[in-house]
């Protein structure tokens, strides 16, 4: 039996140390929850939720997470600021731990459950997650779910119920992100490794509800177009990057879990393969991960790091499983010790937006409320504004319809791929004409000065240089204004 450093709790005060846990993450997620100006994703969360026709938006455009999007579409009723934004992420964050604690309790004991917990609302991409408005927490929660009522299924005699749990889970975690069919087939995949008729009949009868539930979503033309169309093939640093967000995303954490676990992995000759409660868990890491890679190699581009955080609950629990396989009880203290140091202070780089420290999750956003005010502040009146790229004007057009008096917009540049016949970056009419009557105009380049030698960028420089010159450049994090003045 696997020992604790953590004092015993009778099992009627479980819950009380289970709700201080839950509390511990409800802090971590509330922390600084609207310091970071809003993510381009996030106003796209705005822009695909709000208002009417959200079915179309969905139908035609949006192929993921309709789940997320249509709770979004009624949540804004309260407004669409950064802290009420992002509070239904927490909400979400919080309520998947309970299932991830009990899954622990079930499969490794009572002091795996509550270090991954623990460990949990101290991971960086777990709290990102929880302060992001995006459906990473809903998928987490539903999936956690699924997983719970799958364990279930496993025991003999069990019910059919809990069966239809399962796949309801099951659909409305892919409803939520479609990455959580990687963790069903995970769990499928484990089942055939036993191989017993009624457990193969049971997620069988699972997969048959769950391919019924989502037929919408597979029917639906927004899945066939060009979604994702923005990712390229993974590369070596990209799958690299993906283990590291998973451990801790920063190279001291990410590394001393991954020596630990491979230490365990060694240590045991590799048994886990032979453990029924060790395979699922590592099923559920492996799976994701390849079947992501592969897709992305074989044409179609899915694979991004921070979409594995559906792996993210089977990382931590193999990793508080192999803190607490330790038998000796000084050194399992000191692992933890040294787990809950570098995990604050990974946790203290997100808080505190320092701009390095990190391999995946940026620890800053691009500064678009300062930008938008720097601008409205620095003209007497509304003057020309282009963004670039341009589908990043959506960010400038929620700050400075919030954050100004005159709540004037970018100027709609029309991008070449929603223009027939067109071969250049976009459509110039709109810029002749700002060039003929604009004194000053004001390009916002969401990238870093020395990185703008883009054929949007010069298109703009092109047409613009014969009559402007630049006068003043901003920079700012992960974007730089330029100011052109008529010469």
């Amino acid at each position: 039996m696997i020992q604790t450093i953590f004092l015993h709790i009778k099992p009627n005060r479980e819950r009380y140390m289970l709700g201080i846990l839950l509390v511990l993450a409800c802090i971590t997620g509330w922390a600084f929850l609207d310091a970071k100006p809003l993510h381009l994703d996030e106003v796209a969360t705005i822009a695909i939720s709000n208002g009417d026709g959200i079915w179309e938006k969905m139908w035609k455009y949006e192929g993921n997470m309709w789940f997320y999007y249509f709770f979004i579409h009624h949540w804004l009723i309260l407004g669409s600021s950064e802290f009420i934004l992002r509070f239904p992420s927490i909400l979400f964050g919080v309520a998947a731990l309970i299932p991830i604690y009990y899954i622990g309790r079930d499969l490794y004991g009572l002091p795996v459950a509550r270090l991954s917990v623990i460990l949990l609302a101290l991971h960086p991409l777990f709290v990102r997650n929880m302060q992001y408005a995006r459906a990473y927490t809903l998928m987490a929660l539903f999936a956690a779910l699924a997983t719970y009522f799958f364990i279930n299924m496993q025991r003999k005699n069990s019910s059919r119920l809990l069966v239809l749990a399962y796949a309801i889970s099951g659909v409305l975690a892919i409803y939520a992100h479609v990455y959580a069919i990687f963790l069903l087939i995970a769990h499928g995949l484990y089942v055939l490794t036993i191989a017993t008729k009624e457990r193969i009949f049971r997620i069988g009868s699972a997969a048959v509800i769950v391919a019924l539930g989502i037929l919408p979503l597979l029917m639906a033309p927004s899945g066939k177009g060009s979604m994702l169309s923005w990712l390229g093939p993974p590369d070596f640093f990209s799958v690299v990057a993906g283990g590291t967000v998973l451990l801790g995303d920063w190279l001291p954490l990410a590394g001393f879990s991954g020596l630990l676990l491979g230490f365990v992995l060694l240590r045991d000759k590799f048994r886990f393969w032979f453990e029924e409660k060790l395979r699922l868990q590592v099923l559920m890491v492996i799976v994701p991960f390849t079947i992501a890679i592969a897709v992305s190699l074989a044409g179609k581009p899915i694979y991004t790091p921070q979409y594995l955080s559906v792996s993210l609950p089977a990382v931590v629990l193999l990793v508080a499983y192999a803190v607490c396989s330790v038998c000796q009880e000084n050194l399992r203290k000191s692992i933890i010790a040294i787990l809950l140091f570098l995990s604050l202070i990974r946790l203290g780089y997100w808080y505190a937006e320092v701009p390095l420290r990190y391999v995946t999750i940026p620890n800053k956003n691009a500064e678009w409320d300062r930008i938008v005010l720097d601008i409205a502040n620095a003209g007497g009146q509304p003057e020309p504004v282009l963004v670039l790229p341009t589908y990043t004007h959506i960010v400038y057009d929620y700050y400075a319809y919030h954050l100004t008096s005159t709540r004037t917009p970018a100027l709609p540049l029309r991008p070449s791929n929603l223009v027939t016949g067109i071969s250049s970056p976009f459509e110039t009419t709109l810029l002749e004409e700002v060039k003929s009557s604009a004194s000053r105009v004001w390009v916002v380049y969401n990238k870093r000065a020395g990185d703008d030698d883009t054929p949007e960028f010069r298109q703009v420089r092109g047409v613009l240089a014969p009559t402007h010159r630049i006068t003043q450049t901003m920079p700012y994090y992960e974007t730089t204004v330029y100011l052109y003045e008529k010469r």
